[in-house]
């Protein structure tokens, strides 16, 4: 990587702030997850389930 690219992608002593939309977007899974601690096939059916809902949204 070229070292003028590099300063965007190193993050040392740097804030990292997420966006509203990720924020709203990991309140959302966790709700749809209806508790704290997921298996892996769980969580792995929550991702599924939700990659079907955001393919039927971007058809639309």
């Amino acid at each position: 990587m070229p070292p003028d690219r590099l300063s965007m992608w190193n993050v040392y002593n740097v804030n990292i702030h997420t966006s509203n939309d990720l924020e709203g977007w990991h309140f959302k899974m966790n709700r749809l997850a209806g508790k704290r601690h997921l298996s892996f096939y769980e969580l792995l059916q929550l991702l599924i389930d939700e990659q079907g809902s955001t393919e039927t949204l971007i058809q639309q």
